[in-house]
C-alpha cells in the first residue's frame, strides 16, 4: 500500500466483536455459491469440499471474517434432511473398508468394540467417557465435532483387537503412538494400557508386543491375561485397563481400574458387573518403561498388497491483488474503449 493509500490503512488494523479479535476488517459476506453444503440438487443437499476448499484459500490469503452461506439442515426443495442424503455416506463407507483392510484383515486382527461402561464421574460430567459411540454415533452427535469424516474411524469406541500372530498364538496389542487410540470422542483421548501397583505403561514394544490371550478348548471363554514382568527382584502383573492422557500436561487418569483378568464369554447375558472385576475410584498412575528381556518380532500372517502414498503437485499461491493493479487494468480497458 503506498502513500495514497492510507485512508485504506484502517482496512488492515484488528477488531473486536465482544471477545473475539478479528486480524482485521476484511469481511467475505455469504453470497450464492458459498455454501458449504450443496443443496436444490438431486438427491438433497450434501457437504460441499469445493466450497469448504474455497473458504480455506480466502482465510489462508488474510480474510479477517468469513461469514458462509446459508446451511440447510432441511433440503426444502427435495424434501430430504442432510443426513438422509446417500452422499453424506460415501467417505464414511470408503474410509471403514480402508480401515477394514488395512486396520484389520492386514494385520491379523479382529476388532472388538466396547470396554466397560463405568464412569464415576459420569453424573458429575454429564457424559460417559466410557461409553461406547460408533463412527455413525459420533457423525449425529450433538456434543461432538470433527474436522473430517476419517475422525470418526480414529475418535470412536472404546474399541480394541484381538490378533493372531505368526506362531498361532492371540494377543491384545497396544500403542499410543502407531494404533488410534481405545476412544477419543470424550475431551480427551483414552489408550489401551497396563496397570498395576499404581504404574502403568501404554506403549507395547518387542518385549511384550500385547496383552497375552487364552481360548478355551471349546471356544466358550476368551481370557485377556496380565503381562508379568520382573526386574530380577519382584514380579509385577500389569492388567488391560482404559487410561486417559491429558493432551496439555500428560497427566495420567483411570475411571475405573481393573486389577483381575478380563473374561469374554459366550452368550454372557448378566445384567451387573462381574464380581470378579475389582473396581476403584478415579486416581492418576505413574508411567514405567518395564525391564524385560526382548522376544523375536512377531510379524503378520497375512501378504497384503503395498500401495504407493499419492504424489502431490506443488501449486504457487496466486498472486494478491493490489489496488493499483486494478487501477491500471481498469485505465487500460478505458482508453481501448476510447474513454479517457
Amino acid at each position: 500500500m503506498n502513500n495514497t493509500d492510507k485512508k485504506y490503512e484502517a482496512l488492515l488494523t484488528p477488531w473486536k466483536i465482544g471477545n473475539v479479535e478479528i486480524k482485521n476488517r476484511i469481511v467475505m459476506c455469504p453470497m450464492g455459491g458459498t455454501s458449504l453444503f450443496g443443496w436444490f440438487e438431486l438427491g438433497g443437499c450434501h457437504f460441499d469440499k469445493e466450497a469448504a476448499k474455497l473458504f480455506i484459500e480466502r482465510a489462508n490469503n488474510n480474510v479477517g471474517l468469513i461469514i458462509p452461506g446459508i446451511a440447510p439442515l432441511r433440503d426444502t426443495f427435495w424434501g430430504k434432511w442432510l443426513w438422509q442424503n446417500p452422499k453424506m455416506f460415501e467417505e464414511l463407507k470408503e474410509l471403514s473398508d480402508h480401515f477394514t483392510e488395512y486396520r484389520l484383515q492386514g494385520q491379523n486382527r479382529l476388532l472388538c468394540n466396547g470396554f466397560m461402561d463405568f464412569d464415576p464421574t459420569a453424573a458429575m460430567n454429564g457424559v460417559n467417557r466410557l461409553e461406547y459411540r460408533s463412527p455413525y454415533d459420533l457423525f449425529v452427535a450433538t456434543d461432538y465435532n470433527s474436522v473430517d469424516v476419517a475422525q470418526l474411524l480414529y475418535d470412536f469406541g472404546p474399541k480394541w483387537y484381538l490378533q493372531v500372530l505368526e506362531d498361532g498364538s492371540v494377543i491384545v496389542p497396544f500403542h499410543s503412538m502407531y494404533m488410534p487410540p481405545l476412544s477419543n470422542w470424550a475431551g480427551y483421548p483414552f489408550y489401551v494400557a497396563g496397570v498395576g501397583n499404581g504404574t502403568a505403561f501404554y506403549d507395547a514394544n518387542e518385549s511384550y508386543p500385547g496383552f497375552p490371550v487364552e481360548i478355551s478348548s471349546d471356544l466358550n471363554t476368551i481370557t485377556i491375561k496380565p503381562i508379568v514382568l520382573t526386574d530380577g527382584k519382584q514380579t509385577q502383573s500389569y492388567y488391560m485397563n482404559a487410561l486417559g492422557i491429558q493432551p496439555q500436561t500428560g497427566e495420567l487418569e483411570l475411571l475405573a481400574t481393573v486389577l483381575t483378568d478380563i473374561v469374554l464369554t459366550r452368550g454372557w447375558t448378566e445384567p451387573a458387573k462381574s464380581a470378579a472385576a475389582v473396581y476403584a475410584a478415579p486416581t492418576s498412575v505413574e508411567a514405567v518403561n518395564a525391564n524385560v528381556p526382548t522376544v523375536s518380532i512377531m510379524k503378520s500372517m497375512t501378504d497384503f498388497e503395498t500401495k504407493e502414498l499419492p504424489k502431490h503437485k506443488f501449486v504457487e499461491k496466486a498472486n494478491v491483488v493490489t489496488k493499483d493493479m486494478v487501477d491500471e487494468t481498469s485505465a487500460k480497458i478505458l482508453r481501448r474503449l476510447g474513454i479517457n
